[in-house]
């Protein structure tokens, strides 16, 4: 996203960023089981927008655009009268997440903030699950959301909402790490600025190589959603970018079959070539497989 749009969106939003009426009074109940909301979590730059994309295309889900981004307060009055123009039906190119377009997929980034990290009352924790619920009714599936900084975030999801389902992408590490670099560069012009999720600890590393950084980054992330998971949510699905891209039929269909989501009929399955290729000077590139054998080492011992 053009950085002035950026900031006069985020503006927009924060003027905005109440709760709507509509999402007001004692806590809602999911009507069914397969309605529960879903969350994708992994690291940045691990396929998680390729994988939103496939998954509201394929599948009939609720999800909060662009347009009710905008406007928090009004979200779900918006998603009750535009639900039918919200149809996702064809694969975009994203900017480091974003995806143009008004009734495009939103990470809402400035709302989950709100929403998770915020030590709320039990009304504002009710307020923010009624809103959940509502935009399902609104859309007739189970609420889907992509964005990344909830994957430090889980404690809090699950506290609010318990009946959270966990999808959790990787990516080849190495890969994964050197898009982490070339999205530094991309958004300041140097690797040796963090980019994104600040996992724990994070600030222990910035007087490290920007290389060693960015595959402890990766892992780090990835530990912790392990670690959660594996405590408090066994039913995490778990779901490779390398293999999405080959078998996309194969990993939608994984996420119905499991959590029970009714797909879309008629539309097509098309797998997807994949972003990994070297594309470092092979000195830069050494540098990421020395550390990750270095971690993984120190994470294995």
């Amino acid at each position: 996203m053009i950085p002035v749009f950026r900031n006069i969106v985020l503006k927009i939003q924060s003027i905005f960023n109440g709760f709507d009426p509509l999402a007001f009074g004692p806590p809602m109940q999911f009507d069914h089981p397969s309605l529960h909301p879903i969350f994708i979590v992994g690291a940045p730059r691990s396929g998680s927008t390729l994988l939103y994309q496939l998954l509201l295309k394929h599948s009939k889900l609720a999800y909060i655009s662009n347009l009710m981004s905008l406007t928090p307060n009004k979200m779900v009055l918006i998603a009750r009268h535009t639900n039918r123009l919200h149809k996702f039906n064809q694969l975009k190119e994203s900017d480091l997440g974003y995806l143009s377009g008004l009734f495009s997929p939103s990470e809402a980034g400035s709302i989950q903030k709100k929403w998770f990290e915020s030590d709320f009352s039990e009304i504002s924790s009710n307020q923010i699950r009624n809103t959940v619920i509502a935009i399902t009714h609104a859309f007739s599936g189970p609420f889907l959301s992509k964005n990344l900084l909830n994957s430090l975030r889980l404690k809090q999801i699950k506290r609010i909402l318990p009946e959270a389902r966990f999808i959790f992408i990787r990516r080849d590490p190495l890969y994964n790490a050197q898009s982490l670099l070339l999205s530094r560069k991309k958004m300041f012009g140097t690797i040796n600025k963090w980019w994104s999720v600040q996992p724990i600890g994070y600030e222990e590393t910035l007087k490290s190589d920007p290389f060693y950084q960015v595959i402890w980054q990766v892992l780090e992330i990835e530990r912790t959603i392990t670690n959660f998971c594996k405590k408090y949510s066994p039913d995490t699905i778990n779901i490779a970018y390398e293999d999405l891209c080959k078998n996309v039929k194969k990993n939608v269909g994984k996420v119905s079959e499991k959590f029970s989501v009714e797909l879309k009929k008629n539309v097509g399955f098309d797998d997807i070539g994949h972003m990994n290729a070297i594309k470092l000077p092979l000195e830069d590139w050494s540098k990421i497989e020395y550390y990750h054998k270095k971690l993984t080492k120190l994470h294995d011992s």
